[in-house]
């Protein structure tokens, strides 16, 4: 049997929030458009990034300014990617690592992070409402005074329920007062 191997390239990152996606999107688009088959796998939400149109969409429009800055860097440009003000790109699996402290806020929320959290990005309509106070809570971080505390969802739950029974400070400290959700 004559086994023909196939060139390829694996992306990887140390978070889920490291850009990998963006870059293979990138590359997916350069790619294809040197007349390269490519097929871009991802084991998660695979139906995300991985369309490449054959006109090459908006990218027309920058190609003067491409090939200028080409000859003045004497660098191939190999891709375009725009900065756009207020764009949201969800985390997927990371938890973001940077809240706004919303002071006089109108609702004040805590989330504990435990080990294997998911869906945390369900609550981002808590988290970015104008009027909320929204905090996730690191394992080591004790809770900030809050009005709700709320549990996301988790990829083990009796592993992640037992963790949180460990904090003897975090839950029981804001059980009087405080709805547990």
């Amino acid at each position: 049997m004559n086994e023909q191997r196939t060139p390829s390239l694996m992306i990887q990152g140390c978070t889920s929030d490291a850009g990998k996606s963006v870059l293979v999107t990138a590359l997916c688009r350069i790619l294809h458009r040197r007349s390269v088959r490519v097929a871009p796998f991802k084991p998660q939400n695979m139906a995300l990034n991985s369309a490449v149109t054959s006109d090459g969409g908006e990218i027309g429009l920058l190609e003067s300014g491409l090939r200028w800055l080409e000859q003045r860097t004497g660098k191939p440009v190999l891709g375009v990617l725009p900065y756009l003000h207020g764009l949201y790109l969800d985390a997927e699996d990371a938890v973001p690592r940077t809240g706004t402290r919303k002071d006089g806020a109108a609702l004040r929320v805590a989330v504990p992070t435990y080990p294997r959290i998911s869906n945390h990005n369900d609550l981002d309509p808590l988290r970015f409402h104008p009027e909320v106070d929204f905090r996730f809570v690191g394992p080591n971080e004790p809770p900030p005074a809050c009005d709700l505390i709320v549990l996301p969802g988790s990829k083990a739950v009796q592993a992640d329920l037992a963790w949180l029974r460990t904090l003897k400070t975090a839950v029981p400290r804001h059980r009087n007062g405080c709805p547990i959700q």
